[in-house]
Order: C-alpha cells, then structure tokens, then sequence
C-alpha cells in the first residue's frame, strides 16, 4: 500500500545508521521518466512518474542522508520463483485463453532475480558503495518478452498481438522506455548475462517445479 511506503524505506536505513551498518537498498528504474531511445546510466537523473516511482526515488533519497556506507541497486523487470511475474503471467494467461495481447511500446531490461541477487553479493564483497544497475544484458519491450517467454516454456505456437499502451490503460503510469545501462559494476568486473538466455534457465526450472495457483488477477500486457 502507497501509504506504508515511508515507513519501510525510512526504517531500515535508520536503523543501520544507529550500527554503523552497510546497506543495499533496491530500487528501480521507474525512477527515470523513460525518454524515447533513452537509455539510463547511474548518474542520470532521475524524473518519476506517478506515486510509486517518486517514492522509490525517496527512499534512495532517504538512505543517501541516513548513511554513507550505502548500495543504491536499480533493477528492472524482475522475474524468478514466484509466480507474481511478468512471464509467469504470461505463460498462466497463453494456457488459459489461448491468445494475448501485450503492448509493445514499453522497453526495459529483463532481469533475473537470481542473476541479480548473486550481482549485489558480489558487489558487496567489493565494499564499493554508490548507485549501480544490476540487469541482465539487452532491453526487449513487454510484447518481445512475452513472445520469448512462451517460446521458452514451449508455448511458441500461441497467438500474441502487439498493441499500444494506451491500449491498455493502468492504476499507475509505467516509463516507456526506462532502459538501465550497467556502467558502474561493469567496471568492477560485475555483468550480467544476456536476459534471453536467464529466460531459457527460468523456464527449465520452473518446468521442474509446478507452478502454484494463484488468485485470478488483471491479465499482463
């Protein structure tokens, strides 16, 4: 809830100032407005758009002034285990109608949980504090990434129709086209590998362990 937003991002960092703690705090790339054929780096500056991105972009504003011994990590379009995921949701929606329709003017990067996770351990180790971006290699729009998530999950056959974003209105607006570009852990050795072939190893495990069902929600674009 939007509500609760300050609460949890003030928290934390609070409480690692008190013990002289680092912290990695996530955020996201809805913190850049999404400028056509833009793509971001760490020193960009931000622009949200909407109540949720502006207050992602206080919360890395809030853990600037509570600490030095800080990792601000961008990620963007997260997917992994959970079902609660763009291509998760794409693969549930495909077997249940049989045919989707998904936007295709909305870029990001793709990013695998677990790719990323092993990124921030790896940045932490390098006691390099600052703002990094931590996705995998490349940028695909929604209509892309889900067309290669049933690819991947065997489900190539199924019809996708590529449509505007306008098309299909949301609660909060999205950045068209927030691409985050991985310069600063690039150069500590830290890269990702491409998102296409992070797709194909989340596809094979989730085909070793069955989904679990979830709520009906809004179908994804």
């Amino acid at each position: 809830m939007p509500c609760s937003h300050p609460l949890r991002r003030h928290a934390p960092s609070g409480t690692c100032a008190e013990r002289d703690i680092p912290l990695v705090h996530v955020s996201t790339n809805e913190v850049f407005a999404g400028a056509p054929a833009r793509f971001y780096r760490e020193y960009d500056q931000p622009a949200p758009v909407g109540v949720y991105a502006r207050s992602k972009l206080a919360g890395e504003i809030a853990a600037r002034q509570a600490l030095s011994r800080l990792y601000v990590v961008r990620v963007a379009w997260l997917f992994g285990k959970s079902e609660r995921n763009f291509p998760a949701k794409i693969v549930a929606a495909a077997d249940r109608h049989g045919r989707l329709r998904v936007v295709a003017d909305e870029f990001g990067n793709p990013t695998y949980a677990s790719d990323a996770a092993n990124a921030i351990i790896r940045l932490v180790q390098s006691e390099r504090y600052g703002v990094y971006h931590l996705v995998n290699e490349g940028h695909a729009s929604r209509y892309e990434f889900a067309c290669a998530a049933l690819q991947a999950s065997g489900r190539g056959q199924v019809p996708v129709e590529p449509i505007r974003a306008e098309e299909w209105p949301r609660p909060a607006p999205a950045p068209r086209h927030a691409v985050l570009v991985n310069q600063a852990a690039a150069t500590l050795g830290i890269q990702l590998r491409p998102w296409q072939d992070a797709l194909d190893d989340w596809a094979a495990q989730r085909s070793k362990e069955p989904p679990v069902e979830l709520a009906a929600e809004r179908e994804p674009a």
